[in-house]
């Protein structure tokens, strides 16, 4: 027995370091080295800095793609609906992370932290600093690709094979929170994180998240590009009522379609 619980602590050590740490550093090694040269190339201007982020995304997303994450095999259940269950999954997808990236988004902006935090301004220059179509790409195509396959394909599914669910579920947000730098987009990825975790874990692979993903960041450029709804941050009680409303009906539909989810795809 002591001998098998010196194997068991080895595996868990090999499975920290090879499946979740080795996979993050070359994430971040990789990604950051061709920032790096694409802003050397094109400009290091905030103008400049969504088109560097595609090119450091198109390149890293094939090598985290096949050499990590597909050799990784994280997938907890098997997903096989038929087409109309599958359409109505995305739909319920679609709609819940619409309805909480709104609304959270909303009471994080009326709230304090927005002026307790000088590095989410200066992200915002980054992000939204290019042309619209730019942005959609970058922010809201290849960036969910690259992070759902890092944080909720290798990180979380990883952290799967030593944990419980809701361990999982929170440590792989807080590890998502903290590679944002600033407490703004802190605290919204980690609760979108939680979400994004869950998602996966409905379905049993990362391919449900990087929808939910690409929903919130979709929607998130086009509101803050085109305007959209701004009345509803004005800190009036209207869009504090307004705001937790929408947040707690994406809430509810996050839980009785992870409460259905859990009833049709038993492990």
């Amino acid at each position: 027995r002591g001998l098998g619980d010196v194997y068991k602590r080895q595996y868990k050590r090999e499975i920290v370091l090879w499946e979740i740490i080795f996979p993050l550093f070359i994430y971040y090694f990789l990604h950051l080295i061709i920032m790096i040269i694409a802003r050397d190339f094109i400009g290091a201007g905030s103008e400049n800095y969504m088109l560097c982020q595609i090119i450091a995304d198109i390149v890293t997303i094939p090598v985290i793609y096949f050499l990590i994450y597909r050799k990784s095999k994280n997938i907890f259940r098997a997903y096989d609906p038929d087409t109309k269950t599958r359409i109505i999954d995305l739909a319920v997808i679609i709609v819940m992370f619409a309805l909480i990236s709104f609304g959270l988004n909303n009471v994080i902006v009326m709230s304090p932290l927005v002026d307790m935090s000088a590095g989410y301004a200066q992200a915002n220059e980054g992000f939204y600093g290019s042309l619209l179509g730019i942005e959609l790409v970058g922010s809201g195509i290849l960036a969910p690709v690259l992070e759902e396959l890092v944080f909720r394909g290798i990180v979380y599914g990883s952290l799967r094979k030593l944990l419980g669910v809701w361990q999982s579920v929170v440590i792989s947000a807080l590890i998502f929170a903290a590679v944002h730098f600033n407490i703004v987009q802190f605290v919204y990825a980690f609760i979108v994180g939680i979400v994004l975790a869950i998602t996966m874990e409905c379905i049993g692979n990362v391919y449900g998240a990087i929808a939910g993903h690409m929903t919130a960041n979709i929607f998130a450029v086009l509101r803050t590009e085109l305007g959209l709804l701004n009345g509803l941050t004005d800190k009036s009680l209207s869009s504090w009522c307004i705001s937790f409303g929408i947040l707690i009906c994406g809430t509810a539909v996050l839980i009785m379609w992870q409460k259905r989810q859990g009833n049709l795809y038993q492990k």
